[in-house]
């Protein structure tokens, strides 16, 4: 089982605040995007970095959990870590708690924690600094799965809830550890 989108946006926005720097709902849109784009191609086995597969909408790629988080923010910089809450049985019934997922209190047993860390520092070293409307034309430049999956469908025609396939953004990340000749 993977890691949730929320630890992964949690992890980014971690690292934006460590250095006095906010993050929109696009950036971390996009960041979660690449860090699980770039797992796939780069894990032995491919396995998911997120349990959720993104969905192609209009600025790109967007998970879904990630939006419902933080569509109150609009474009403005998130203010806050993702949430979530568990239900505990208790002496006084079912009760619910709230807790910030991250990838230390997430322990998913397919995924190498030391590796999934190193990948996020460098998707952050990589990405982290391009404002969010950079990223989102990175996302759609030729040869990016939102790009091929868009490609495919009729002109002006953005199914709603369309996903992207964890094997298409596999296969365009592995093209891009592949050496074009000159």
């Amino acid at each position: 089982m993977p890691y949730s989108a929320d630890a992964i946006a949690n992890y980014f926005l971690s690292r934006a605040e460590s250095e006095g720097r906010t993050l929109t709902q696009l950036q971390v849109q996009k960041l979660a995007f690449y860090a699980h784009g770039w797992h796939l191609a780069l894990d032995a086995e491919h396995r998911p970095l997120i349990g959720e597969q993104p969905e192609v909408w209009r600025h790109g790629p967007v998970f879904r959990s990630l939006y419902s988080e933080f569509a109150d923010y609009g474009s403005k910089p998130i203010s806050k870590k993702a949430q979530e809450f568990h239900f505990i049985k208790g002496e006084k019934g079912t009760e619910f708690q709230f807790y910030e997922p991250s990838i230390d209190n997430e322990f998913p047993p397919d995924i190498d924690r030391d590796f999934a860390k190193a990948l996020l520092n460098r998707i952050w070293e990589l990405y982290g600094h391009f404002t969010p409307y950079q990223l989102s034309n990175m996302t759609h430049q030729e040869g990016e799965p939102w790009r091929v999956i868009r490609d495919s469908l009729p002109p002006g025609n953005l199914p709603q809830g369309l996903h992207l396939p964890n094997e298409t953004t596999r296969e365009c990340f592995q093209k891009k550890l592949t050496p074009t000749a000159s």
